[in-house]
């Protein structure tokens, strides 16, 4: 598997409807491909990332997203929008179980750190729902809003191979 030798398309797809003035609905498609990880590491005591790019061993993640909005008016200056998503992502990286880049394992020295024995890479799905309000005209506009959302991962590596949730998972 070579990075810089494989295309990879990254197609995007919006379809929208309006409805009215400020009413509308909209779905959208995007796949992406990122070449970078980042690996987060707490167990020293401090967080820590470092980036590791794609390479023969690290594969690329790969990520479907698909999102749902329907946006409508509350009064004569606000309009509400809501919207909800599903991500799918490949090639999520994480450091195997009682592993960090120091090259130590659960409070003793283990073999030589190599990044090929100390990452695995498996799938994630991401979801959620964002509520949004909009104050569109006076002297004063802005918006404001709040998302609920769930962040699953899954390695056969990690947790007995079941699903957990990511570190970036916070409601």
């Amino acid at each position: 598997f070579d990075v810089s030798k494989k295309i990879r398309i990254e197609p995007r797809l919006l379809l929208t409807r309006k409805l009215g003035l400020y009413k509308s609905i909209s779905v959208s498609y995007s796949k992406m491909n990122q070449y970078l990880h980042q690996i987060s590491n707490t167990g020293n005591g401090l967080p820590t990332d470092a980036w590791i790019p794609s390479s023969s061993f690290l594969k690329p993640g790969v990520s479907d997203i698909v999102s749902f909005n329907l946006s409508f008016p509350i009064s004569k200056m606000f309009i509400a929008s809501f919207d909800t998503y599903y991500k799918w992502i490949k090639g999520n990286t994480e450091y195997k179980s009682g592993v960090n880049f120091l090259g130590v394992g659960q409070g003793a020295a283990t073999m030589p750190f190599t990044w090929e024995t100390s990452l695995t890479q498996g799938k994630a799905w991401n979801y959620g729902y964002e509520l949004t309000i909009q104050k569109t005209k006076g002297k004063i506009t802005g918006f404001g809003g709040y998302t609920l959302a769930w962040a699953i991962s899954k390695f056969k590596d990690l947790n007995e191979g079941k699903p957990f949730y990511s570190r970036q998972d916070r409601r």
